[in-house]
Protein backbone atom coordinates (compact mmCIF):
# COMPACT_ATOMS: atom_id res chain seq x y z
CA UNK A 1 0.00 0.00 0.00
CA UNK A 2 1.54 3.34 -0.99
CA UNK A 3 1.49 6.44 1.20
CA UNK A 4 -1.21 8.18 -0.89
CA UNK A 5 -3.64 5.31 -0.33
CA UNK A 6 -3.17 5.54 3.47
CA UNK A 7 -3.97 9.26 3.62
CA UNK A 8 -7.31 10.93 3.27
CA UNK A 9 -8.20 14.53 2.56
CA UNK A 10 -9.67 16.86 5.15
CA UNK A 11 -13.44 17.13 4.84
CA UNK A 12 -16.05 19.75 5.72
CA UNK A 13 -17.11 19.48 9.35
CA UNK A 14 -14.33 17.10 10.39
CA UNK A 15 -13.55 17.64 14.08
CA UNK A 16 -10.27 17.47 15.98
CA UNK A 17 -9.12 17.55 19.57
CA UNK A 18 -5.76 19.27 19.49
CA UNK A 19 -3.40 18.56 22.41
CA UNK A 20 -1.82 21.01 24.80
CA UNK A 21 1.75 19.86 25.33
CA UNK A 22 4.60 20.74 27.60
CA UNK A 23 2.45 22.72 30.04
CA UNK A 24 1.36 25.21 27.37
CA UNK A 25 -2.06 26.80 27.68
CA UNK A 26 -2.41 26.94 23.90
CA UNK A 27 -2.36 24.61 20.89
CA UNK A 28 0.94 24.71 19.02
CA UNK A 29 1.04 25.81 15.40
CA UNK A 30 3.29 22.78 14.83
CA UNK A 31 0.32 20.53 15.49
CA UNK A 32 -1.51 22.15 12.57
CA UNK A 33 1.56 21.61 10.35
CA UNK A 34 1.65 17.94 11.44
CA UNK A 35 -2.07 17.51 10.69
CA UNK A 36 -1.76 18.94 7.18
CA UNK A 37 1.38 16.93 6.52
CA UNK A 38 -0.31 13.66 7.56
CA UNK A 39 -3.26 14.30 5.24
CA UNK A 40 -1.33 15.85 2.34
CA UNK A 41 2.19 14.41 2.55
CA UNK A 42 3.21 15.76 -0.85
CA UNK A 43 2.67 19.45 -1.34
CA UNK A 44 4.41 22.20 -3.28
CA UNK A 45 3.44 25.00 -0.90
CA UNK A 46 1.72 25.40 2.46
CA UNK A 47 0.63 28.74 3.91
CA UNK A 48 -0.85 29.05 7.40
CA UNK A 49 -2.17 32.29 8.86
CA UNK A 50 -2.97 32.18 12.57
CA UNK A 51 -5.78 34.60 13.42
CA UNK A 52 -6.39 33.65 17.05
CA UNK A 53 -5.39 30.91 19.50
CA UNK A 54 -6.59 27.48 18.40
CA UNK A 55 -9.15 25.85 20.68
CA UNK A 56 -8.72 22.30 21.95
CA UNK A 57 -11.83 21.36 19.93
CA UNK A 58 -11.79 22.61 16.35
CA UNK A 59 -13.26 21.70 12.98
CA UNK A 60 -12.50 22.01 9.28
CA UNK A 61 -14.62 24.21 7.04
CA UNK A 62 -14.24 25.52 3.51
CA UNK A 63 -15.66 28.94 4.31
CA UNK A 64 -14.32 31.53 6.70
CA UNK A 65 -16.44 32.55 9.69
CA UNK A 66 -16.11 34.46 12.97
CA UNK A 67 -14.55 31.49 14.77
CA UNK A 68 -11.76 30.95 12.26
CA UNK A 69 -8.45 30.35 14.04
CA UNK A 70 -6.25 29.29 11.11
CA UNK A 71 -6.44 30.01 7.39
CA UNK A 72 -4.83 27.20 5.39
CA UNK A 73 -3.76 27.55 1.76
CA UNK A 74 -2.29 24.41 0.23
CA UNK A 75 -0.87 23.76 -3.23
CA UNK A 76 -0.52 20.01 -3.79
CA UNK A 77 2.17 18.74 -6.15
CA UNK A 78 -0.68 17.60 -8.40
CA UNK A 79 -4.18 19.00 -8.61
CA UNK A 80 -5.83 22.29 -7.78
CA UNK A 81 -4.88 24.54 -4.84
CA UNK A 82 -7.01 24.14 -1.74
CA UNK A 83 -8.12 26.76 0.79
CA UNK A 84 -9.66 25.68 4.08
CA UNK A 85 -10.15 26.99 7.59
CA UNK A 86 -9.72 25.60 11.09
CA UNK A 87 -12.58 26.92 13.19
CA UNK A 88 -12.70 26.94 17.00
CA UNK A 89 -15.62 25.04 18.51
CA UNK A 90 -15.16 25.83 22.19
CA UNK A 91 -12.73 27.26 24.71
CA UNK A 92 -12.30 24.13 26.80
CA UNK A 93 -8.72 23.35 27.68
CA UNK A 94 -7.54 19.92 26.66
CA UNK A 95 -5.48 17.57 28.75
CA UNK A 96 -1.83 18.51 28.97
CA UNK A 97 0.64 16.01 27.52
CA UNK A 98 4.39 15.65 27.72
CA UNK A 99 6.64 17.72 25.50
CA UNK A 100 7.34 15.51 22.46
CA UNK A 101 10.89 14.24 22.14
CA UNK A 102 12.88 16.22 19.59
CA UNK A 103 14.23 14.50 16.49
CA UNK A 104 17.92 13.56 16.79
CA UNK A 105 19.99 16.62 15.97
CA UNK A 106 23.21 18.50 16.64
CA UNK A 107 23.23 22.22 17.38
CA UNK A 108 26.15 23.78 15.52
CA UNK A 109 28.03 26.85 16.72
CA UNK A 110 26.15 30.04 15.83
CA UNK A 111 27.45 32.49 13.28
CA UNK A 112 25.90 35.72 14.55
CA UNK A 113 22.89 36.10 12.27
CA UNK A 114 22.16 32.35 12.00
CA UNK A 115 21.34 29.43 14.25
CA UNK A 116 22.31 26.14 12.62
CA UNK A 117 21.38 22.52 13.28
CA UNK A 118 22.10 19.14 11.74
CA UNK A 119 18.90 17.08 11.84
CA UNK A 120 19.53 13.35 11.57
CA UNK A 121 17.28 10.96 9.67
CA UNK A 122 14.42 11.74 7.32
CA UNK A 123 12.05 13.86 9.39
CA UNK A 124 8.69 15.51 8.86
CA UNK A 125 8.37 19.27 8.46
CA UNK A 126 6.79 19.50 11.93
CA UNK A 127 9.63 17.50 13.51
CA UNK A 128 12.30 19.74 11.95
CA UNK A 129 10.42 22.90 12.95
CA UNK A 130 10.12 21.58 16.51
CA UNK A 131 13.92 21.22 16.70
CA UNK A 132 14.48 24.73 15.36
CA UNK A 133 11.84 26.41 17.55
CA UNK A 134 12.81 24.56 20.72
CA UNK A 135 16.55 25.06 20.35
CA UNK A 136 16.25 28.71 19.28
CA UNK A 137 14.00 29.57 22.22
CA UNK A 138 16.26 27.69 24.66
CA UNK A 139 19.39 29.43 23.32
CA UNK A 140 17.95 32.96 23.28
CA UNK A 141 15.33 32.89 26.04
CA UNK A 142 12.93 34.53 23.57
CA UNK A 143 9.41 33.18 23.14
CA UNK A 144 7.17 33.81 20.19
CA UNK A 145 3.71 33.04 18.88
CA UNK A 146 3.31 32.14 15.22
CA UNK A 147 1.34 34.61 13.12
CA UNK A 148 2.06 33.09 9.68
CA UNK A 149 4.09 30.25 8.25
CA UNK A 150 5.01 29.58 4.61
CA UNK A 151 6.58 26.24 3.60
CA UNK A 152 8.07 25.19 0.25
CA UNK A 153 9.39 21.67 0.77
CA UNK A 154 12.85 20.87 -0.58
CA UNK A 155 14.01 17.36 -1.39
CA UNK A 156 14.57 15.56 1.92
CA UNK A 157 17.91 14.07 2.93
CA UNK A 158 18.98 11.69 5.69
CA UNK A 159 21.15 14.40 7.28
CA UNK A 160 20.04 17.99 6.83
CA UNK A 161 21.69 21.29 7.60
CA UNK A 162 18.92 23.58 8.83
CA UNK A 163 19.62 27.30 9.36
CA UNK A 164 17.38 29.87 11.04
CA UNK A 165 18.08 33.53 10.37
CA UNK A 166 17.90 35.90 13.34
CA UNK A 167 14.46 37.57 13.19
CA UNK A 168 14.08 41.05 11.72
CA UNK A 169 11.07 43.33 12.14
CA UNK A 170 8.60 43.97 9.32
CA UNK A 171 5.24 45.71 9.84
CA UNK A 172 5.52 45.18 13.59
CA UNK A 173 6.08 41.42 13.26
CA UNK A 174 9.24 39.40 13.73
CA UNK A 175 10.18 37.73 10.46
CA UNK A 176 12.75 35.00 9.86
CA UNK A 177 13.56 32.41 7.25
CA UNK A 178 14.71 28.83 7.60
CA UNK A 179 16.74 26.99 4.99
CA UNK A 180 17.33 23.29 4.50
CA UNK A 181 20.52 22.29 2.70
CA UNK A 182 21.01 25.98 1.84
CA UNK A 183 17.67 26.26 0.02
CA UNK A 184 14.75 28.37 1.21
CA UNK A 185 12.27 26.19 3.02
CA UNK A 186 10.21 28.19 5.50
CA UNK A 187 9.32 31.82 6.22
CA UNK A 188 7.78 32.69 9.57
CA UNK A 189 6.03 35.75 10.91
CA UNK A 190 5.77 35.87 14.68
CA UNK A 191 4.76 37.98 17.64
CA UNK A 192 7.09 38.20 20.61
CA UNK A 193 5.46 36.54 23.62
CA UNK A 194 5.98 36.76 27.35
CA UNK A 195 8.64 34.34 28.58
CA UNK A 196 6.29 32.90 31.21
CA UNK A 197 3.86 30.92 29.09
Amino acid sequence: MNQASRTRPLVEGERFSFPHVGGRRYVRGLDVVALIERRYPDFARLDLKFLRPIAHHAAITFRRDHGTAVVVSLAPTEGAPLDLYIVNLDKAEGPSGKEPRLAPHIALPGSGAYHRYLVLGRRSHAEILAVVFNRYQAATGRRFVLRALHLEPPRAASIELVSLSEPTTERGLGVCSITRQGRRWCRIEMIEAQASG
